[in-house]
């Protein structure tokens, strides 16, 4: 261990307030910086002395809990934003929301003693509220994993791999650095780092692995016991100054629940404007893409390939009345598309024809621009449109998995890869989970190059152009992402020695006035919605939920049990509905009406190759209750 808790505490001031006196000690920080970090002289605050070092380590201290940096974020680097949350101050205009640094010109609520700025920069108040944070934060973590049948059990002491100057560095995942990492670049970034190893930076660039890192490794509480002790002192004030909507509900209240909830596509055909209500869980507006499609409002999840389609409702039937929003950026993002003309304009009910893309963030998230976990929308693609044609495989046809194929495009921070031997007659390429917002791909001086900006990565193919590639060069695990690469290779390239106009991060885009966008594909380019009426339900994780598809079509509709495990599926009757419950997830039931055992065929059950289990276990409850059709 690197020591006690204090000790970690004592760490993460040091490194966040930037009063660290052994960098001090060393000449690696000067006076001067800590003259603008104070806001004043040593003389100012204390007249006896001539010099930062002559103070003692208590007044050293006291001065980290009151530094101040450009942004106005102060001692353990606590902004406006984050204090609403926690409840300690409340206004309309901050950083980020209206502000460009933290003006500190709202209220003080006066929790934990503090009543002003001045209250609030002492030892005895910021102490009790990165407690606070710590348990925010971690409260909105496990939210977010258990969405996707996931605890932080499960990911502490597991190791990542990133990359600084050349070198590979693995770290360990550990309580104390997670939670550093969750202070520092938001408990978001912390989820998409834990369940998809997207690896996000912060303001100056740094990697959140390389804060686990370095926060790694102390005792500490319980993860239990400190959201505990953040709940336990609730004073109602959290999250007073955001408009986040005003329909006051939960995840239990609420009639939509929009959560993590891995690969599922979500018809809600009843929602009423008027009386129903959305929550929205910590999502980021570059989580989040919002658009209309076919004169229903979408909200989509692109990197947890998941959509909510509130079928016959428009963006501009939606009001704040409608919604309850956790995270700042996200409710910024949609609250600016909803009950908005430009929503819903008479050509393809895109909301991308006015607000640019498909308004899902592309300058105005008001949280993520700064935050380097996906700066600019982290891909690249934020082209005239978003739309393209769907390629003829879904995910390519190489069939191959990440160890059996040739180049396997993943999450590898800073790593810039060149593959000199790439053959397109039989070599392959995997690429990963990775959202199309999040990846580039380009053609420059006749090479391919997989670009991730977000992620600090390239990977070239050297000589290959994109003429040179098919789909049976590619296993694409995103849908929307296999849509987007697709289209793009086999195409003739362009000769020109630079940057060229066929990738998805350049001027034009994927999908732009090179594809033929009347063919029927969906405007918003999710690929993965067939023309043919064939309804596909994905059976997944969904904590709590009880989801009633009442038009089941056995004659062509499919249940897709996706990446469960088999042990987690139970199959009951109920009257005259099939009920399907994925075990361990708060009681998480899928009821098909009118709809018996005996109805289904083979042709209703899907599953990945690779977990072909949990059909023979579907099947053995199916024929448990009297099917006799899928031997």
């Amino acid at each position: 261990m690197n020591g006690t808790f204090e000790d970690f505490l004592d760490a993460l001031l040091a490194f966040e307030s930037g009063w660290d006196r052994e960098r001090y000690n060393e000449g690696i920080i000067q006076d001067g910086q800590l003259d603008q970090w104070a806001g004043g002289s040593v003389e100012d605050f204390y007249p006896q002395y001539s010099s930062w070092s002559d103070l003692t380590d208590e007044e050293w201290e006291t001065m980290a809990y009151r530094s101040m940096n450009v942004f106005g974020f102060v001692g353990y680097q606590f902004g406006e934003a984050l204090l609403i949350d926690l409840g300690y101050y409340d206004d309309d205009v901050y950083y980020l929301n209206g502000a460009d640094t933290n003006t500190w010109d709202g209220e003080w609520t006066g929790k934990n003693g503090a009543y002003s700025l001045e209250d609030f920069m002492t030892q005895e108040v910021q102490d009790q509220a990165i407690l606070d944070a710590f348990g925010h934060n971690l409260e909105i973590i496990e939210e977010g994993l258990e969405a996707a049948g996931k605890s932080l059990d499960e990911f502490l002491g597991t190791t990542r791999t990133y990359t600084v100057d050349g070198e590979e560095v693995t770290v360990e995942l550990t309580l104390t650095g997670i939670l550093a990492g969750a202070h520092l670049n938001g408990a978001p970034a912390m989820i998409e780092l834990l369940l998809n190893e997207t690896v996000a930076n912060d303001e100056f660039g740094t990697s959140t692995l390389q804060y686990i890192a370095q926060f790694g490794g102390y005792n500490s509480p319980e993860y239990e016991e400190l959201i505990n002790q953040w709940i336990e002192n609730l004073t109602g004030d959290e999250g007073l100054g955001s408009n986040r909507g005003s329909a006051n509900v939960d995840a239990d209240t609420a009639d939509v629940v929009i959560t993590w909830t891995w690969g599922q596509d979500e018809v809600v055909t009843d929602f009423d404007p008027d009386t129903s209500t959305i929550w929205v869980d910590w999502l980021t507006a570059d989580d989040l893409e919002i658009y209309e499609e076919n004169g229903s409002a979408v909200i989509a999840v692109p990197s947890n390939n998941q959509t909510t389609t509130l079928q016959g409702v428009s963006l501009d039937d939606l009001t704040l009345a409608n919604f309850t929003i956790m995270d700042e950026s996200a409710a910024e993002e949609i609250l600016s598309l909803i009950g908005s003309e430009e929503a819903n304009d008479d050509d393809d009910d895109g909301a991308s024809d006015d607000t640019g893309d498909d308004g899902a963030s592309d300058d105005g998230d008001g949280a993520s621009d700064d935050d380097g976990a996906t700066d600019d929308d982290g891909g690249g693609s934020n082209d005239s449109s978003d739309e393209y044609t769907g390629p003829t495989s879904e995910h390519g046809t190489a069939d191959v998995t990440k160890e059996t194929a040739t180049v396997v495009v993943t999450w590898a921070w800073g790593n810039d890869t060149v593959v000199t031997d790439f053959d397109p007659a039989t070599d392959t390429i995997f690429v990963d989970w990775f959202s199309k917002d999040a990846i580039e791909v380009s053609e420059v001086d006749g090479s391919v190059v997989f670009s991730m900006p977000g992620n600090n990565q390239t990977i070239t193919l050297e000589g290959v152009s994109l003429s040179d590639l098919s789909e049976d060069n590619f296993t694409i695990k995103d849908t929307a992402t296999a849509a987007e690469i697709l289209n793009l290779v086999g195409a003739a390239s362009s000769d020109d020695d630079d940057d060229e106009d066929t990738g998805t991060g350049d001027d034009t885009g994927a999908g732009d006035d090179s594809g033929d966008q009347d063919d029927g594909a969906s405007d918003d380019g999710s690929a993965d919605i067939p023309d043919d009426g064939v309804d596909v339900h994905q059976v997944t994780w969904n904590w709590a939920a009880t989801e009633v598809i009442s038009n089941f079509d056995i004659s062509e509709d499919v249940l897709d049990f996706g990446s469960l495990p088999a042990a987690l599926v139970s199959i009951t009757e109920s009257d005259e509905d099939l009920v399907i419950e994925v075990l361990g997830n708060g009681g998480h039931t899928y009821v098909l009406e009118n709809i018996q055992a005996e109805d289904l065929s083979l042709a209703n059950l899907e599953s990945p190759d690779w977990n072909e289990s949990v059909l023979d276990q579907v099947v053995d409850q199916l024929e448990a209750l009297g099917n006799d059709n899928l031997a």
